[in-house]
């Protein structure tokens, strides 16, 4: 049977094209495009490697310091209201536990973004 790439694998063959070919054969503009491209796609490929849910890990996590009945109708929604909490005081008696949940948060965006400013105990 032939092995049919998934969609990662996809993206991670023409990220290695496009780097190849920006390192190799191009200069100037089109050398800093093809390795802009090629770092898009590695972005979009470790998305795709984290899986479905990996947003909604986040959205639970915040959703638990939004007051009761509160409800936020996407990700950026969610932020201005965890943002407003915290500025205003409504959870400094939650610290230790906003700051667990801002660290794993922060951990998953910066391990799909650009991993390689990761600390060493928060790599995987």
């Amino acid at each position: 049977m032939q092995h049919v790439p998934d969609a990662a694998g996809l993206v991670q063959a023409v990220a290695e094209w496009l780097d190849g070919l920006g390192r190799t054969s191009l200069s100037g503009t089109d050398r800093f495009h093809a390795l802009v491209a090629a770092n898009a796609l590695r972005i979009v490929e470790r998305e795709l490697q984290a899986g479905p849910n990996w947003h909604a890990r986040d959205r639970a996590a915040f959703a638990g310091f939004l007051t009761t009945g509160t409800t936020a109708a996407d990700d950026a929604e969610l932020a201005t209201s965890l943002a407003r909490r915290i500025s205003a005081g409504d959870l400094d008696d939650r610290v230790p536990e906003l700051l667990a949940a801002l660290h794993g948060y922060t951990v998953r965006r910066v391990s799909v973004d650009n991993p390689k400013y990761l600390l060493p105990e928060d790599r995987p």
